[in-house]
């Protein structure tokens, strides 16, 4: 569950509910929530499912007296967050059978996500399945037409390591894998 509320501004924390009012923003729709809601109608079933969310504006007693309140619920998946330490500590076929769940999931979801960093902690393994979902869409973009895939994805998640060249990503032939 994640919960968005408008705070206010520094300095006015304590000033009369009225003037806190002066600075509501009474709709925000978190950018997490417009990714849940589009992978959803694109069916997508390598992500968390949204469970429900619920918008609101905070009352007259709250931080900000009109201000945005939403509060978002999705499902748990199966498995763990992917550490650096567990993928490279795993041999490589492991690590291989894992890349290709990487690339069957991002291929499935068309979605090029800044999610917040890029990491193997935004993939969720699950060790039973061999499956990989993928979270962390809080700062998500939608591209049309969908991505090209290219194996500089695995650098981007931690799932390969380049050379320290600066055409690095010409050449994966000398990545770690």
């Amino acid at each position: 569950m994640r919960i968005h509320r408008q705070i206010p501004t520094i300095g006015t924390e304590y000033t009369k509910p009225k003037t806190r009012a002066l600075q509501a923003i009474p709709i925000y729709i978190p950018t997490g929530l417009k990714a849940f809601q589009r992978l959803k109608s694109m069916a997508c079933n390598v992500t968390s499912a949204l469970l429900g969310y619920k918008e609101a504006q905070q009352g007259n007693d709250d931080a900000v007296p009109g201000g945005f309140s939403v509060c978002i619920v999705w499902d748990k998946v199966p498995g763990e967050s992917l550490s650096d330490e567990y993928f490279w500590s795993l041999d490589r076929d492991a690590r291989d059978d894992i890349r290709r769940e990487f690339r069957r999931v991002n291929d499935f979801c068309h979605v090029e996500s800044s999610r917040t960093p890029a990491t193997t902690t935004n993939l969720i393994y699950d060790q039973v399945s061999g499956s990989i979902q993928m979270c962390g869409f809080s700062a998500a973009e939608f591209l049309s037409p969908p991505k090209t895939w290219s194996d500089s994805y695995y650098v981007l998640y931690g799932l390969a390591n380049p050379p320290h060249k600066i055409n690095w990503a010409l050449d994966s032939s000398e990545w770690e894998f």
